[in-house]
This record gives structure tokens, sequence and C-alpha cells, in this order.
């Protein structure tokens, strides 16, 4: 089977290196200076694992400018595109023309792999809406920064459609050795909700630790305290219950706006998460203007040890300070080549921040940060995740 992954993003990439590691396996991206990067092992994402993974095994990897070579050349392809959202809800406008145009050039032969976050159903809708039967569903559960760690050693797999023909892609991706991970067999329908209600459980934990910290730091309590006591119940578990600033990041914001608008039903739980996590947000930028309004931002990232900021919930804080009247700084060492953005001044040096601010706010604390903990507004009870 001649395989291209199309996408370059962190799903894409770890999904090809895997492939790398059994056959050679062709990537294609838009973005030429992703696929140059390549070329130059520099990889446009920080993933040791990934990294090392990609030396050992580039020879097998064909870095594809042209995408009618990529679509002619190949007989299976693995789809990893953004699928961004626009109001709230998944756009797949892109998804939709790659597997358009694959259809229009290949065989009904050719097998075309979905691993984008898509509404449920859409799987279902293409295949009937342009008769091929040979479009499957492959959700990614992959954390960045430990993506390459996360598709060799899964929680679990999904993968929806024909289980025959999945078959032949999991022995691709972990060999004929005894799997140590329960594989789940089901519809695409079924695969795509098990994706969205995945990360809507997520965020729902997330933000119901939360409120935990906001009740207890509202009524003067040791959010710590009943955090530990009501995680020792083994049926809740110690675990995923770090307070923070809110959920952010790429996935859970619109995965979990997406089901909210498929489920319909206006009261539901599913549609509370999203109202629950805007709160919280409000909540810490009144706590922060009641202290002071000269405030320092320390980092943007939702995670330790990542270098993604992309929906971040500490961009919507900055910018709801902003628009209090608060005078922002922040210092993100990713932002070097700016002096400014969302109408803040960014400061080359941490001391900088903590000199002009009377208050820093930080969603995660770092080793660097310690000196300055006097000045420090954080969440961060457990000093993780």
């Amino acid at each position: 089977m001649k395989i291209c992954v199309v996408g370059c993003g962190y799903v894409g990439l770890a999904t090809t290196v895997a492939i790398s590691k059994k056959q050679n396996v062709t990537i294609y991206d838009i973005d030429s200076n992703k696929l140059d990067c390549l070329r130059k092992d520099l990889l446009p994402i920080d993933d040791n694992d990934l990294k090392e993974a990609y030396q050992m095994n580039k020879s097998n990897i064909i870095i594809e400018e042209q995408k009618e070579a990529c679509i002619s050349n190949n007989d299976c392809f693995i789809l990893a595109l953004p699928t961004d959202a626009i109001d709230g809800l998944l756009d797949i406008t892109i998804l939709e023309k790659w597997i358009e145009e694959i259809v229009n050039n290949k065989s009904n032969s050719s097998m075309i792999v979905i691993r984008s976050t898509v509404p449920v159903g859409f799987t279902k809708s293409i295949q009937q809406r342009l008769a091929y039967k040979n479009l499957y569903y492959w959700p990614e559960f992959l954390r960045e920064g430990r993506a390459f760690y996360d598709i060799e050693n899964p929680s679990r797999v999904v993968l929806g459609g024909v289980k025959s023909e999945l078959e032949k892609l999991m022995k691709i991706i972990h060999g004929n050795k005894k799997l140590e991970f329960p594989v789940f067999y089901t519809t695409s329908q079924e695969a795509e909700a098990i994706k969205l209600f995945s990360n809507a459980y997520l965020a729902m934990r997330i933000s119901f630790f939360n409120e935990i910290d906001s009740f207890s730091e509202r009524e003067g309590m040791n959010p710590q305290n009943i955090i530990e006591g009501v995680c020792a119940d083994s049926r809740i578990g110690n675990y995923y219950n770090n307070p923070s600033f809110g959920y952010g990041g790429y996935c859970l914001p619109k995965d979990t706006k997406q089901i909210a608008y498929q489920f319909s039903e206006k009261d539901s739980l599913i549609n509370a998460i999203s109202k629950s996590n805007e709160l919280r947000k409000i909540n810490v930028v009144k706590k922060v203007i009641s202290i002071s309004k000269k405030v320092g931002i320390y980092r943007l990232q939702m995670k330790k040890n990542s270098d993604n900021i992309r929906g971040a919930a500490s961009v919507d804080i900055i910018n709801e300070l902003v628009h209090s009247g608060a005078e922002v700084r922040i210092f993100e060492p990713m932002l070097m080549d700016k002096k400014t953005i969302h109408g803040t001044i960014l400061c080359k040096e941490l001391s900088e921040l903590y000199n002009k601010c009377d208050i820093i706010l930080a969603n995660r604390i770092e080793k660097e940060l310690l000196p300055y903990m006097d000045k420090v507004y954080t969440r961060d009870l457990f000093y993780r995740d």
C-alpha cells in the first residue's frame, strides 16, 4: 500500500513517522516552508520523541510538494488537515475539497482515511454524496509535545468503517505484535462521536475543578484540600484536576461547541461546559483588576513544555484586561520578534515584567518564575498540567 499523509501538523507528522518505521511514506503540505524545514531536519513542532524517530527513519519519508504527484503516485491517503472553528463550529471546507479531488482522480479502490476532527455524520454524508465507499475515520487522541509517544503507545485506537480494511492499516502502524491497548472497530459516525465526546468530557473535567477553585477562593477556603478530598474517591480519581485560568488550545473549545450544537438541547450539560469556561476567565479578570491594573502575563501557552498558543485562554484574558483599561505586559519568548500584541507591551526579560507590573498572571508555574513569586497570581495548585 502506497501511503500519502496530507498535513504537516503534529498529527500528520506523528502519523507519517510512525508509518516510516515500517515502510516508505509520502508527506504533503500546502505550506512549502514546513516541507523545507523537514528537508533541513527542522521539525515545525516541539516533540523530542518525534524528532528522534524522524532522524532514524527519514530515509523512508518522501517529501512531496506537488499535489498532483501526491494523488497520482499513492493509493492510500491519510488526511490530517485543519478544521478550524468558524463561529464555534468545525470548518470542513479544506477537508471536503481534498476528498473530492482524490475521488475525482482515483478509482474507488483507493483508501481515504480521515484523521481531522469532523462533525458527527460527516464521513457517512460525504460517502453518500460522492458515492465513494472506501472512506474511513480514524480519530486522533494525541497530546501536543507527546504526539509520537501517543501514537506508539495509545490509550486506545478507534477506527470507523469496514473492519477488514482498517485492520490492514493497523498492521502497517503497529505490525503483528500483540497490542497492549484496546482497539474499537465502529461505524464512522460512532468514531466521530467518540472523538468529540472525549474532548467534551476533558473540557467538563477542567471546568469542574476550576469551579471548585473559584468557589473555594470566594469563600476563603483552601481549594487544594477540597480537591484532594474529592479526588480520593477512586471513582473520581486524582488526575487531570489542577485548576487553571480556563481550558483553551486547538481542540477542546471547538470540539465541545461542535458536539453541543449537534446535541441541540439548550439546557444540556454539554452546553454548560463552554459557559462555565467563559465565566472562569471573567472571574480571573475581575480578581486581577481588583488588585491592580498594572498586569503582567507570564507565557501564553496552555501547558508546560508546549510551543502552541493557538486558542489559549490567556489570550481571551488579555483581551478582557485591555478592554477593562489595564496596562498589560507579556513575557513570551516565542514572540521575541514582536513589540506588541493585542494592545499590550512585550517584555524581553522576565525581570522587566516583574519591575513594571504589580501582579503577574501565570497559568502554570515554571522554575524560572520562582524568584518572582511575591507578585505572581496563579491557580496552579499542584505545579503540573
